[in-house]
């Protein structure tokens, strides 16, 4: 299975508040922190199903080539919801 980083691991070059480090840096200024993890996924059948689908991101980031194969692609993203509350 190849990753879907593969085509966007040069577009993300910065560090940033991620699902791992936040809860941490958020309870430096709340009380309360919960992290959530939101899973999606998604496949593609074909390299130009693919690339249709990065196409749609050409104005936000600059053009993205979908990888040669193998197909079906898949992709799994994982992210978080973070809630919080300050403390009164």
């Amino acid at each position: 299975m190849l990753r879907l980083g593969a085509v966007t691991d040069s577009v993300w070059d910065e560090d940033f508040f991620d699902c791992e480090n936040s809860p941490e840096l958020l309870r430096r200024h709340f009380g309360w922190v919960e992290r959530h993890e939101a899973v999606t996924q998604a496949m593609w059948e074909t390299r130009e199903t693919a690339q249709r689908f990065l196409d749609a991101f050409a104005e936000m980031i600059g053009p993205l080539t979908a990888p040669e194969g193998p197909y079906p692609l898949e992709a799994t993203r994982r992210n978080c919801v973070l809630v919080a509350e300050r403390s009164v």
